[in-house]
């Protein structure tokens, strides 16, 4: 592909002239504008050759005729798009889970065209083009003569086809340039909405415990329909993306003997009733009756202010310590409509994300603490839900990590100068019990090997252990200076709790420190 620019709108009409990979030299007529960008094809048979152009070839120069305005810049184009000549009897071949096939627009307004095969799976299939700059029109042709028109730089369309060859155009709408872009198929293996099947007699109901909702636009045509129930001055702000996928969103009511609908994406929505709606969510219409489709990607719709705000944990503290046994969880609550706690649901877990619970209780109470034991120490986090006067669950608050533990070393010497004057000058490592446990504690080299140990018990509360100098003489001082009995270094301070009356309760606690002299 050939491009330059003239200083002015022209209609250009002469001879391009090129060198081939071989060095023979082609002419060929062109007919261009009028306009001020002009772009001429330049056939080749070798795309790693740049289009045909040997490295040390001179630059084409398109020949223009005189009046033309002028040639200010000449460029070859990338672009070669290696599937040319192309038509709908000789598509581009790809399969459904397969390599992506690719492609290049070489002039404005071309047209590829594919031809997707489709294995007896049974399952969906989504077609995905990746790298359109432009606005451009993708057409599916089925055996049952049923087309799917979709637009955008990034998209993907899901069909449900039968198994066969199915194929489609890919027409370039604007500047073609250098257009690449690439088609891959996808077997959707398995229905990922678990909203399906709904409608609007038979709607899904929106989730009791989240204010958003994700789900699939699952084949062309296919519209999601939910249901849920508000009362009179019940205010929800919706949150729509501006997505391919999606065109009108609404909120249905019936009042009387009438139905009413509003715009969702018009802003917030009071409910002028108290009744039971129907959330309409519909795929975007590209004309000709034929709408987004997409199996593969999901949406995501949000109704803020749909349920109670989250209440808030005050305790315990983020990344805190605390003792196993009577742990407490608090929180607060309050609701901007003024609605109250009547119940509340605790999880305490080992992970994150909640799939390995330690305790999971649901309490009738308006108390905004619960005292729960865990079976063991180490990292753990707290999540609280409540229940309102009005029979809302509210969202999961922030979940607060913590961890469980028997004793925890709060202070040490970062650095201990042995050979500090006076007697009496030890090494001292501050230790919390958190509740009654025996501690049995080490100070070793990086080897690992123990220069000093000791065991004793501690009820809750700060307590210190010492490592012990010893006294000795020199003839540098008048007076005895102490030192510890271990050279120079880096050392390791551990300790390791146990509770007698729990045994399977312990913690351990690790720090370093130096040893100078």
């Amino acid at each position: 592909m050939l491009a330059w620019s003239t200083d002015e709108p022209t209609t250009a009409e002469g001879m391009v002239r090129w060198c081939s990979a071989d060095g023979t030299e082609t002419v060929s007529p062109f007919s261009s504008g009028p306009a001020r960008e002009h772009r001429v094809a330049v056939p080749a048979p070798d795309p790693s050759a740049a289009a045909g152009l040997p490295a040390d070839a001179p630059e084409p120069v398109p020949e223009l005729p005189d009046g033309g305005g002028g040639t200010s810049q000449v460029t070859l184009l990338a672009g070669y798009d290696p599937g040319e000549p192309d038509s709908l009897s000789n598509p581009r071949r790809f399969v459904a889970g397969g390599p992506p096939v690719t492609g290049c627009f070489q002039n404005d307004y071309d047209t590829d065209y594919f031809s997707l095969t489709v294995p007896p799976t049974g399952y969906p299939i989504e077609v995905e083009f990746e790298g359109f700059p432009n606005l451009v029109l993708r057409q599916i042709y089925s055996p049952q003569r049923i087309s799917m028109w979709l637009s955008g730089p990034t998209i993907s369309g899901g069909y449900a086809a039968p198994s066969g060859t199915y194929p489609f155009s890919v027409t370039n709408y604007g500047p073609a340039m250098t257009n690449d872009y690439a088609v891959t198929g996808y077997i959707v293996t398995s229905n990922p909405d678990p909203y399906e099947p709904n409608s609007f007699a038979c709607p899904a109901a929106w989730p009791s415990d989240s204010e958003t909702i994700l789900a699939y636009i699952q084949s062309n045509g296919d519209t999601d329909y939910y249901w849920l129930d508000l009362e009179a001055g019940k205010t929800i702000v919706p949150s729509i993306p501006d997505s391919h996928l999606l065109g009108a969103v609404t909120i249905s009511w019936r009042s009387g003997s009438y139905w009413y609908a509003r715009d969702l994406r018009s802003g917030p929505f009071v409910a002028p009733v108290t009744t039971r709606y129907i959330i309409t969510v519909s795929p975007r219409s590209y004309g000709y009756g034929i709408t987004a489709s997409c199996a593969h990607h999901p949406y995501t719709i949000g109704l803020g202010g749909l349920y109670p705000p989250a209440p808030v944990i005050t305790g315990p503290a983020e990344d805190s310590r605390v003792a196993p046994l009577r742990v407490t969880v608090s929180w607060t609550f309050t609701a901007p409509d003024g609605s109250t706690q009547v119940g509340y649901r605790i999880q305490i877990a080992s992970d994150a994300d909640f799939e390995h619970l330690v305790a999971d209780q649901s309490v009738e109470s308006t108390a905004g603490s619960h005292v729960l034991d865990l079976p063991s120490c180490g990292e753990h986090f707290a999540r609280v839900k409540v229940l309102t006067d009005r029979n809302q669950w509210s969202a999961w608050s922030k979940a607060v990590a913590f961890h469980a533990e028997l004793a925890t070393i709060t202070a040490y010497p970062d650095t201990y100068c042995a050979t500090e004057l006076g007697p009496g000058k030890d090494a001292y490592f501050s230790v919390a019990a958190l509740q009654p446990c025996d501690v049995a504690w080490k100070v070793a080299d990086t080897n690992g090997h123990a220069v000093y140990t000791g065991s004793l018990s501690l009820m809750p509360g700060e307590h210190t252990l010492t490592w012990p100098g010893v006294l000795v003489a020199s003839s540098e001082y008048s007076m005895p200076f102490t030192v510890v009995l271990a050279p120079p270094g880096r050392y390791v301070f551990t300790i390791t709790a146990v509770d007698p009356a729990h045994p399977t309760f312990y913690s351990f606690g690790l720090v370093e420190f130096s040893v100078t002299w």
